[in-house]
């Protein structure tokens, strides 16, 4: 498929095909220069504290989604 481990990818659904495609976005990975050096244990604290903002997220849209019909 030409898709890799780290590629941003689109999933759409053709109704008219009846398939789902795939499409890759091209995207640059995104970095910061913050000017000094940092510490493993700042890159662990920024892991942690964007696992637990994801976990969060995904306990709000599962209430959202239990709620609708």
């Amino acid at each position: 498929m030409g898709i890799n481990e780290d590629d941003v990818v689109k999933r759409v659904y053709d109704e008219r095909e009846e398939v789902i495609k795939i499409i890759s976005l091209r995207r640059k990975r995104r970095t910061i220069r913050i000017g000094r050096k940092i510490s493993i244990e700042e890159i662990e604290e920024a892991i942690e504290g964007m696992m637990d903002e994801a976990i969060f997220w995904s306990m709000i849209q599962s209430r959202i989604v239990n709620i609708m019909p």
